[in-house]
């Protein structure tokens, strides 16, 4: 039975290279859009060729872009033109690049940083992963407020490690670690309550790195990922649900293209296909919980990446306790775990064969924010600031 959480609303407020290649990332892509929604073409004929090209759908949106062209006349058929020459264009070049499913959604004023472009060599060479016996690091995080799971490894490449717990998003903090030469590695959490695992590498050197949010994935968050795609950065992390979600954008990573999915019902087909096309899912987050009036609030967020050099993968959300312990028990002697997701009746998790990590970690499920601060300690990180 799905474990019961309850909110005022649906719409929450308060609550998470080798890219340019991508779709949804080119620049022309971009530009088509905005010119669709600069158009003064009838409001629904707009957003119903907005949404087509958003959705992949090509074919559909030329022959919607054809009827209009019939009815346009003076500038109205002159950006028609354009259009449907840039629709060409992109046509022809479509192999070599895929975009991404990405919804338009309530406007908001989130905590946006400006992304510059990172003109440093990409990638970063791997950072040296030495065994020592003590301590572990956390490699990954998942889940909320009083329902944490974390997994940690001796092989890690961090070499020190800070864990923020807020009932707000830590700007502040989050700040001061980076002036010491930490970056995000790993978020989890909703409008309750954020954790943040902040990580310095073992050689020291500092990814750039920005975040969105707590805000809604909509029109404004794409623009700003596309954005950052171009300009050579990755998701890395990600952590929220339903109308509020956090993305970490790194660069340096090394991975090839990305897609996600919109925040929705967790969709099973979408992350097979994407495995079948060499994609792994490098970060995810969301849940299906009770919410106002005893309503299905059902939103994930999926981000598969190509080109990260891991194993074979495998992993799913909206399992049973009873059938995610042994699951992931079964998986620690020749996979490790490159994400959680769900809440305590709902937990998920995708495990990785070979990097990023060695096997040989431990974990901790389901824990309680008191737990998971205990747990933390005893492999010295702190919640504390430099």
């Amino acid at each position: 039975m799905m474990q019961a959480r309850s909110y005022s609303s649906i719409s929450i407020f308060g609550r998470k290279c080798k890219t340019t290649t991508a779709v949804l990332h080119s620049g022309w892509l971009v530009l088509f859009v905005c010119l669709l929604v600069a158009s003064s073409l009838q409001a629904d004929t707009i957003a119903s060729a907005n949404r087509l090209i958003l959705e992949g759908k090509y074919d559909a949106a030329r022959t919607l872009l054809d009827e209009a062209s019939r009815a346009a006349t003076g500038d109205e058929s002159a950006k028609i033109d354009k259009m449907q020459e840039g629709l060409r264009s992109y046509r022809a070049t479509q192999n070599k690049s895929e975009g991404s499913p990405l919804i338009i959604d309530l406007p908001t004023k989130p905590m946006i940083e400006p992304v510059p472009k990172d003109t440093r060599p990409n990638p970063i060479p791997e950072p040296p992963v030495e065994r020592s016996p003590y301590p572990g690091r956390i490699i990954t995080l998942g889940g909320y407020a009083g329902c944490w799971s974390v997994a940690s490894s001796y092989q890690s490449p961090y070499e020190v490690q800070g864990l923020l717990i807020s009932t707000s998003w830590p700007a502040a903090d989050i700040k001061r670690f980076k002036d010491a030469g930490y970056i995000i590695s790993s978020i989890a959490g909703d409008e309750n309550e954020w954790a943040v695992v902040m990580s310095r590498y073992k050689d020291r050197q500092q990814r750039m790195q920005y975040t969105y949010g707590p805000a809604p994935v909509d029109e404004r968050m794409q623009s700003w990922i596309a954005d950052a795609w171009n300009k050579g950065y990755l998701i890395t992390s990600v952590a929220g649900f339903a109308q509020r979600w956090v993305v970490v954008i790194t660069s340096g990573t090394g991975w090839g293209r990305q897609r996600f999915t919109e925040p929705g019902s967790y969709k099973k087909e979408w992350v097979q296909r994407r495995m079948d096309e060499g994609y792994h899912i490098t970060s995810a987050a969301g849940d299906a919980q009770m919410g106002a009036g005893a309503a299905l609030v059902d939103t994930y967020l999926i981000v598969a990446t190509q080109g990260t050099g891991w194993g074979a993968q495998t992993g799913s959300a909206r399992m049973t306790r009873e059938v995610f312990r042994p699951w992931l028990k079964s998986k620690r002697d020749s996979m490790i775990p490159a994400t959680f997701l769900g809440f305590k009746d709902t937990p998920g998790a995708f495990f990785s064969a070979g990097p990023p990590f060695a096997t040989g970690w431990g974990y901790l499920l389901s824990a309680s924010t008191a737990r998971l601060l205990e747990w933390s300690k005893a492999q010295r990180i702190e919640e504390s600031t430099p």
